[in-house]
């Protein structure tokens, strides 16, 4: 299973902490720590400072206390002026590709991550995704995939969102 929705499917994550963030901008952080010196590990906190210091809310944190299933219908839009104090909810998303990664694996998955490889075919290059779901646990990460306008749902591409799972 590659845990990965391009026509409108849900995704199963186990339960645990996420980052939940727009594919593009995990390639930054991969650019980050590939330049970085320093060998000790950086928590979540400083890699938002340091990757996306002109950005609030370059990605959400979620934790599910219960295996989830996640679809298009739990993306919900939001806008900028409407956010809360508690700004680790929302995802700011560019690219219309937002990705799941438990804490567990994060650093693990970014170093296998490659975005332009992922979106070297359309609508989503499958093999490269699946190269790295084969190498961890695939209900530890998962992508969702905007459909676009015109589908009757919030998630349309590039704009700010939050997850509304039961």
């Amino acid at each position: 299973m590659s845990n990965i929705s391009i026509l409108g499917e849900n995704i199963k994550l186990e339960q645990g902490k996420y980052i939940v963030i727009d594919g593009l901008y995990i390639n930054y952080i991969k650019d980050f720590l590939n330049k970085s010196i320093s060998n000790n590990p950086l928590l979540i906190n400083k890699i938002k400072e340091e990757v996306f210091p002109f950005t609030d809310i370059p990605f959400g944190i979620y934790e599910f206390n219960s295996n989830v299933e996640i679809g298009l219908k739990d993306i919900k839009r939001t806008k900028l002026e409407s956010i809360t104090n508690n700004s680790d909810h929302y995802i700011s998303i560019d690219t219309g590709i937002m990705a799941f990664i438990s804490f567990d694996i994060f650093f693990k998955f970014i170093k296998l991550f490659d975005y332009n490889k992922l979106v070297e075919k359309e609508p989503i290059n499958e093999g490269s995704w699946n190269i790295i779901t084969k190498s961890i646990n695939s209900n530890k990460v998962g992508l969702i995939l905007s459909p676009g306008i015109n589908f009757n749902f919030e998630f349309e591409g590039s704009g700010i969102y939050y997850l509304d799972v039961k």
